[in-house]
C-alpha cells in the first residue's frame, strides 16, 4: 500500500514538471501563458533607451507582467494537447492542480520558475533573461 502511494506521488511529481516545462514554452513562444487559481502572464517588451549623459544606448528588455484573468485560451489546450495526448477536460484538470500548487507556494516562500524570476506574493513583475539581449 505504501509503495503504490509514493508511485502515484512519484507520477504526479512528474506530471507537474513537464507541465511547468510545456508552460514556460508555450510563454515564450506566444507571449503570454494563463493557469487557473493563478492568473495569465504576459511578456511584455520595453524600448531600447538612450542615456546621453553615460553615452549608452541599452538594449530593448522584456518583462513579465501577472493579470488576474485566468481563463485558458483554446489555442493553449490544443498546444498542450499536442504534446501531452490528452483530453481537454484531464488538460484542465493537470492545470488547476498545478495553479493550485503554484499558488501554495506563492503564497509562502516564494517560486523561482527557471528562465523567468521569483515568484512571490508581492511581485508586481517579473524581469526576464535572454542572453542574447543583455547590454
Amino acid at each position: 500500500m505504501a509503495s503504490t502511494s509514493l508511485r502515484v506521488l512519484y507520477f504526479r511529481s512528474l506530471k507537474v514538471s513537464n507541465v511547468l516545462e510545456l508552460l514556460t514554452k508555450y510563454l515564450l513562444l506566444y507571449k503570454t501563458v494563463s493557469i487557473p487559481n493563478v492568473g495569465t502572464f504576459q511578456v511584455v517588451q520595453q524600448p531600447p533607451q538612450l542615456s546621453v549623459a553615460d553615452k549608452i544606448i541599452l538594449p530593448p528588455s522584456y518583462s513579465i507582467e501577472l493579470k488576474k484573468q485566468e481563463e485558458v485560451s483554446a489555442h493553449q489546450l490544443h498546444f498542450l494537447n499536442g504534446a501531452l495526448n490528452r483530453k481537454n477536460e484531464v488538460l484542465l484538470q493537470d492545470l488547476k492542480f498545478f495553479g493550485n500548487k503554484l499558488q501554495e507556494k506563492i503564497n509562502g516562500p516564494g517560486f523561482e520558475w527557471e528562465g523567468l524570476g521569483i515568484i512571490t506574493r508581492s511581485t508586481q513583475s517579473l524581469p526576464i533573461k535572454i542572453n542574447g539581449l543583455e547590454p
